[in-house]
């Protein structure tokens, strides 16, 4: 609900985060580069959100498919295939699911807030995965910002006296 009332605030401070002069200014001395880190921690950011959605379709999938072929085979008549006595999971179903037809609805008005949990899941998993991937980023800069203050002040300090 605050992504969809106040998305455009977030995207604004997203913006303002990940603007170029605020970033730190490469040193080669040390091999230190802010931008790279920053992309590499990114792209491992988005691997690890998207293993976890696929991961969650997967479980759900598995759990769905096979009785909605069944029920579907049950449908077009094949004489090996029964219908199923019970859903996935359990739940209350507000109406008999005893023909194939009903069997699907049920399927299906199990499904959605199934998928829908899954997906909140997920979502906050990634979250606070992402908040830690980004105080690890942070972390990362800072040591190099550290480890090249010496360098960068006598540059500064020299950059003054030949003015």
């Amino acid at each position: 609900m605050f992504f969809y009332f106040r998305g455009d605030r977030l995207i604004r401070i997203m913006n303002i985060l990940e603007s170029p002069h605020l970033h730190y200014l490469p040193h080669q001395g040390k091999q230190f580069y802010p931008d790279v880190l920053s992309k590499q921690y990114k792209r491992k950011g988005i691997k690890w959100t998207m293993l976890f959605f696929m991961l969650a379709h997967a479980t759900l999938s598995s759990s769905y498919i096979p009785p909605t072929m069944t029920a579907i085979s049950y449908s077009k008549g094949h004489p090996e295939s029964t219908l199923p006595e019970k859903l996935p999971y359990y739940s209350w179903m507000p109406f008999e699911f005893n023909t194939s037809t009903t069997y699907l609805k049920a399927l299906g008005y199990q499904a959605i807030p199934m998928f829908s949990y899954a997906y909140s899941i997920v979502g906050m998993d990634t979250l606070f995965m992402n908040i830690m991937n980004c105080i690890a980023l942070n972390l990362d800069i800072i040591q190099g910002a550290f480890l090249t203050v010496v360098d960068r002040a006598s540059m500064a300090v020299r950059f003054s006296f030949d003015k």
